[in-house]
């Protein structure tokens, strides 16, 4: 058992896989408390009976104002933006964080001086090496850490949480910035409220390839904690962000998706942004969501995706999906780096640029079946063909939403998923599997998935090959069009 506990009734209840002394663990973790206002107490019991909790596990909110968004409201009216790409957005989300919950920590491998992608640039000078630190080079300890932080202020041996109206006020506002140069407004708590008692525990693997040696942590510890305690603990508040995907020239050691790997654990919540407004409003949903989440970060957004950021705190509620343009001929689902790929394919078929006449086709079974070997041809014709692609972008993969797919492949009888993570056992097979079921009278075409091919990471030269590119999404939305 790796995870970190602090439990009040238990002096050695702090278990690390190194042979550390107790003394010296409290004292670590008691210096990192201190800074809160409050000492975990590692020496006495708690003289009052503990029992179940009754509240919700939703972590509060401070009281102030946070817009609280449904699927589609980034194109609403929410105040000042500001251009931001990826890394900018998450580093404006840990900011509002660490601004709006006073005990929050971000921590993790270089986390101080940056990262190694510098999406948490100017958080310690801000906010003190007690709330934003670096950790040993071990994802298993990074991990086990993370979980008992959650675990120890999230759980029932310490006071319930406080009602909205206790918690202490603050006002976030954001002046354009760069990542050096971070929103400057102070958070000021009032002196006549109670200070929160929880915390957010945002932990950061340097490359989504090494949550594997933590993974033992995650799902043995992190995903159980709630159901294996009866309520007793939980790991509300814990996030562990992870950089995710090819990036051109990353190798066997920095190339990875494993998302599946993390959305096949029951108690885990997991989200993978598609560019900078969903990244920051889904992270600043994952910090305060009652379950543990990994968060994944594609790579290759970092610096590519720009986009109008609202720069209030708002949140975009995990396990709803988007419409990220409307179509009535075939349905395309991907999240993210890959959602970007299906909408240039999309807009590409909106303006004729592929014709399904030029495509030969043969008989199947009384059925007209796209024959995939003869590939497909672009024209610039006036009489080319116009396909309407509707493309879903998924945004959360555990829990994720099958109603919205659903909708759209009974309205367009077509389904293409695309994900970058290799083809077998990758998350599309069971959007496919789950949907093939509830919309099976409804499909004119087999349900189709577009991947990764099923081969270990691969040097640069060789991604393209092994990356699921445009052509590939291009050859299947016409082989799905020639089905009858």
């Amino acid at each position: 058992m790796m995870y970190i506990r602090v439990l009040p009734s238990r002096r050695n209840a702090l278990l690390l896989s190194q042979p550390l002394l107790v003394s010296n663990v409290e004292r670590y973790v008691t210096s990192h408390f201190r800074s809160f206002g409050t000492k975990p107490n590692c020496s006495s019991k708690i003289s009052t009976t503990i029992e179940t909790p009754s509240q919700s596990w939703r972590i509060p909110r401070g009281s102030h104002s946070i817009r609280v968004l449904d699927p589609g409201e980034l194109s609403l009216n929410l105040g000042p933006r500001r251009s931001m790409n990826m890394c900018q957005a998450i580093n404006d989300a840990l900011h509002i964080a660490l601004q709006t919950e006073e005990r929050s920590c971000v921590f993790g491998e270089d986390v101080s001086f940056g990262g190694v992608f510098r999406c948490t640039a100017g958080l310690r000078e801000k906010f003190g090496p007690h709330r934003v630190f670096n950790t040993p080079l071990s994802e298993q300890g990074i991990a086990g850490f993370a979980i008992g932080m959650a675990t120890t202020i999230g759980s029932s041996a310490f006071p319930p949480f406080p009602p909205s109206s206790l918690r202490p006020s603050a006002t976030y506002s954001s002046t354009p910035s760069t990542l050096n140069s971070p929103p400057s407004a102070p958070f000021t708590p009032s002196t006549s409220q109670a200070p929160s008692p929880m915390v957010i525990a945002c932990a950061e693997i340097q490359f989504a390839d090494y949550l594997l040696p933590a993974l033992d942590q995650i799902a043995s510890e992190a995903a159980r904690m709630r159901f294996r305690s009866g309520g007793d603990f939980a790991c509300g508040g814990l996030t562990i962000r992870a950089p995710c995907g090819a990036v051109g020239h990353g190798g066997l050691y920095h190339s990875q998706s494993p998302e599946a790997l993390l959305a096949h654990i029951p108690g885990i919540r997991v989200v993978v942004p598609s560019g900078p407004a969903e990244a920051k409003g889904l992270l600043l949903a994952s910090l305060r969501e009652p379950d543990p989440v990994v968060f994944f970060e594609p790579k290759i957004l970092y610096r590519r995706a720009i986009e109008e950021v609202p720069e209030c705190d708002y949140e975009i509620p995990l396990g709803k999906g988007r419409i990220a343009c409307r179509g009535s001929d075939v349905t395309l689902v991907g999240w993210g780096s890959q959602l970007r790929v299906l909408l240039e394919v999309a807009e590409e078929f909106s303006k004729g640029k592929y014709s399904l006449s030029s495509v030969k086709t043969k008989p199947y079974n009384g059925v007209s079946q796209y024959n995939a070997g003869q590939g497909f041809q672009k024209t610039s014709s006036p009489k080319a063909s116009i396909i309407s692609c509707e493309v879903i972008d998924l945004r959360s993969l555990q829990p994720w939403d099958c109603d919205l797919i659903c909708s759209s492949v009974n309205k367009t009888g077509r389904l293409i998923v695309s994900h970058e993570a290799s083809e077998s056992g990758g998350f599309g097979a069971e959007i496919v599997a789950r949907v093939s079921k509830k919309c099976f009278d409804r499909m004119r075409s087999p349900p189709m998935r577009i991947a990764g091919s099923d081969i270990p990471p691969i040097p640069a030269a060789h991604e393209g090959l092994y990356l699921p590119g445009k052509e590939r999404v291009v050859e299947a939305v016409l082989e799905a069009l020639h089905y009858g």
